[in-house]
């Protein structure tokens, strides 16, 4: 068995423990059924969560640095304080090392309530680490719903991936507008791509190129495209701006746009396949403030509450189509376990070639 082929298997091993694909400990544990919470509305239950106190919430560093700014307006409209801890830097990716070791030390999580991709957290996706909240019961349609047995997750975010180009070398016409067309020589060593492989993920579930076809499509990229690794959604958009490659399938929808409405020289460009990455709260095991969580968690993902706060300070949306998505494009958002073990398998192999 070649090296290569070793460091995949073990790399792709992880990537399904992360997912919550592999057991834990050995032995997958049965559910113990939705939480016990104080009614069957939204209303009831924050009307309940005035009454547990703070309720504390990990938060990105941006978002902890400036929280009034994101969260007064939930304690101004139901009298729940909120507490936030610096502690998702990397969008989820490192609580599990931070919430693990609290369990099984027997130590109280530090928070009451998280917000991560499902496939950075599945191993806390169980009844040890998070509530079975029953957000269907709640009004909630199925496509806000993190794909894991029990649905746990509430969507919070949902980010659109594609092309970022600088405008200053190229009008939207002469960039590519399919994954085929990347496939071009001229683009050689002018495309960033991420070492991780997560934004490219999406292409290897069944609604995008399958499996066998995104590693057929990837292992041609790579011959033909020779693309560059660099790290990073905003700092691939800004490298461009500075003229360090001319494109990147890095950047989000979003952050692209940020970036464009400051003046720098880039702009995002949807191709046929519009992968997408979606973000879900998901509130703690046994906490004591269950019904304050579940409050903001509802909060945040509403129109109205949480998701206009993150659309007016950083243009983020949670729509299920993400807003200028042509209609000839096809939205790839995981819908089953199966896809997100596709995603993973896929971001590995693409992470696994590019590491050499």
């Amino acid at each position: 068995m070649s090296t290569r082929r070793t460091r995949t298997g073990a790399a792709m091993a992880a990537l399904l423990l992360a997912s919550g694909l592999a057991g834990c400990g050995g032995e997958e544990k049965a559910s113990a059924g939705p939480a016990e919470l104080a009614g069957d509305t939204i209303e009831d239950i924050c009307a309940a969560g005035t009454d547990e106190g703070t309720v504390r919430r990990e938060a990105t560093p941006d978002q902890a640095g400036d929280w009034p700014a994101y969260g007064s307006g939930f304690t101004d409209e139901f009298d729940i304080e909120l507490e936030v801890t610096d502690g998702a830097g990397g969008g989820g990716r490192d609580l599990p090392a931070k919430f693990l070791p609290e369990k099984q030390t027997g130590q109280d999580f530090s928070s009451d309530m998280f917000q991560a991709r499902q496939y950075e957290v599945g191993v806390l996706l169980n009844d040890d680490y998070t509530e079975d909240i029953d957000w269907a019961a709640l009004g909630y349609p199925t496509e806000m719903l993190s794909t894991d047995a029990d649905h746990r997750g509430l969507r919070t975010e949902r980010h659109a991936f594609g092309l970022t180009y600088n405008s200053e070398k190229y009008s939207e016409d002469e960039v590519p507008s399919t994954y085929e067309e990347l496939l071009d020589p001229k683009w050689a060593g002018k495309i960033a791509i991420d070492p991780t492989g997560s934004q490219l993920g999406p292409l290897g579930m069944s609604e995008g190129l399958g499996l066998d076809g995104a590693q057929e499509w990837f292992d041609e990229f790579s011959e033909v495209a020779k693309p560059v690794v660099f790290e990073g959604n905003t700092a691939s958009a800004e490298a461009i701006a500075t003229g360090q490659f001319d494109l990147t399938l890095n950047t989000s929808d979003h952050n692209a746009q940020a970036l464009t409405d400051e003046g720098l020289p880039v702009e995002f460009k949807f191709l046929d396949y519009v992968p997408l990455n979606d973000l879900y709260h998901f509130v703690v095991a046994g906490t004591p403030r269950p019904n304050g969580a579940v409050c903001f968690a509802a909060w945040w993902s509403d129109p109205e509450g949480g998701t206009k706060v993150m659309g007016e300070l950083e243009g983020v949306a949670n729509d299920d189509i993400p807003p200028g998505t042509p209609e000839d494009s096809k939205v790839i958002a995981a819908k089953t376990e199966e896809d997100i073990e596709s995603a993973a398998v896929f971001a590995d192999y693409v992470a696994q070639a590019l590491a050499g």
